[in-house]
């Protein structure tokens, strides 16, 4: 039997830095394909630790639906674990979306448990989403982030 994840965790090289695309696959997971998903941040992130080398995520949460706090809860918990991994490799991170609502509410229950260390942007393009990345990749500062 095969297993259907909720997320695809991609490594793209990039120029001098690894693109992590993230692709939500199903609208919410089951118990086991959010375990799946946490622990292939943390094995990614383990990856950076050991490798020292600058990422930039791009994540496409257009199919994504409604979270549970614990579940959001849980993901910021392990992107806090990782401070020093984020504050020292990543240089900034796309959000690939539509203009939905449901997304802008998540992102605001995100907000309030967590405090993005590195430029976020939502963008409506994957071509969006490399332009902002390069921006500071080679360390232009555009769209009032710094």
């Amino acid at each position: 039997m095969e297993i259907e994840y909720f997320t695809k965790l991609e490594r793209i090289p990039y120029k001098d830095i690894t693109i992590f695309m993230v692709t939500i696959l199903r609208e919410l997971p089951t118990p086991l394909q959010w375990q799946f998903t946490i622990e292939s941040f943390r094995e990614e992130l383990e990856r950076v630790k050991h490798e020292h080398n600058k990422f930039a995520f791009i994540m496409d949460v257009r199919g994504i639906g409604r979270l549970s706090i614990a579940q959001i809860k849980e993901f910021v918990n392990l992107l806090e674990s990782y401070n020093y991994i984020l504050q020292d490799y990543l240089i900034a991170s796309s959000i690939y979306t539509t203009n939905n609502s449901i997304l802008a509410v998540l992102f605001e229950i995100l907000k309030s448990f967590y405090n993005t260390k590195k430029p976020l942007k939502f963008v409506y393009t994957l071509e969006s989403a490399y332009e902002f990345i390069d921006s500071f990749e080679k360390g232009i500062i555009r769209d009032g982030h710094s």
